[in-house]
């Protein structure tokens, strides 16, 4: 049966979200949770990849196993055994046939800038002490973000890399409790894209610049014209969005 588990984490302590050989991944974490839990090796595919500090309000995770499980009493036992800083917020049953990370139909992610130091805020925010941003002026640069682009200029390349097209349904700004936050919304995200946009347009608010030179930043498709990627502490990765009925409840009792 497929399994599907609704994931939350902080980042700070982690090389990302994918198992990888240097540095110990969010994944690694949650597949030894299951399979000693569940007395057989378990391997779990994520909805994305987040990189080393970034965290997740939903990380959507699926994995496979033959046995029955009673949703309510794993859900207790995994989150007695994952350390404070990982959570699993449901489990639930996926389609037979289904691969989450391209069955998503968009994923959102969100930045949070403070431009005032916070003891409750550490680690969770990029502190940009005395930064007093032009909303309006971040909205209209964020605006020809809007529409299926290339966004190399915005990713960090790498061998294998087909293409760099993605479309963006929403990228704004708002303010929310003292802090400034992005959130942008898409079919796709490229490595590093998120904190590329946002240090980019943080420079070209400061630098007065219209939404021109955004414009013509997507065109050059040259990622030395970006600004370097904002701290990974502000970025979230804040919900994944699949077809209806993708994710079902699991009945009391197991299946």
């Amino acid at each position: 049966m497929n399994y599907l588990l609704d994931i939350s984490y902080r980042g700070t302590a982690y090389s990302g979200w994918q198992v990888q050989k240097n540095g110990l991944a969010v994944q690694q974490v949650i597949d030894d949770a299951l399979s000693t839990l569940l007395k057989q090796p378990i391997f779990t595919l994520g909805s994305g990849r987040t990189d080393a500090g970034v965290h997740a309000r939903q990380q959507i995770a699926q994995f496979r196993c033959e046995m029955e499980i009673e949703p309510s009493v794993l859900l207790h036992r995994i989150n007695a055994f994952l350390p404070h800083d990982i959570s699993v917020n449901g489990i639930y049953e996926g389609p037979e046939k289904s691969n989450v990370r391209f069955d998503a139909l968009s994923r959102s992610y969100r930045y949070f800038i403070l431009s005032e130091k916070s003891p409750f805020e550490q680690g969770m925010v990029w502190l940009k002490r005395g930064y007093k941003p032009d909303l309006e002026l971040l909205n209209a640069l964020s605006s020809p973000l809007i529409g299926k682009h290339d966004f190399m200029t915005f990713s960090k390349t790498r061998k294998g890399d087909k293409h760099f097209d993605c479309e963006v349904f929403e990228a704004k700004w708002r303010f929310e409790d003292k802090k400034l936050v992005f959130e942008i919304r898409a079919n796709r995200f490229l490595r590093g894209m998120v904190r590329a946009i946002v240090s980019t347009l943080v420079k070209l608010e400061q630098q007065k610049a219209g939404p021109e030179e955004l414009e013509r930043l997507l065109r050059s498709k040259n990622r030395s014209f970006a600004a370097t990627l904002a701290p990974p502490e502000g970025l979230f990765l804040w919900q994944v969005s699949y077809p209806e009925g993708y994710i079902r409840p699991l009945p009391l009792g197991g299946k």
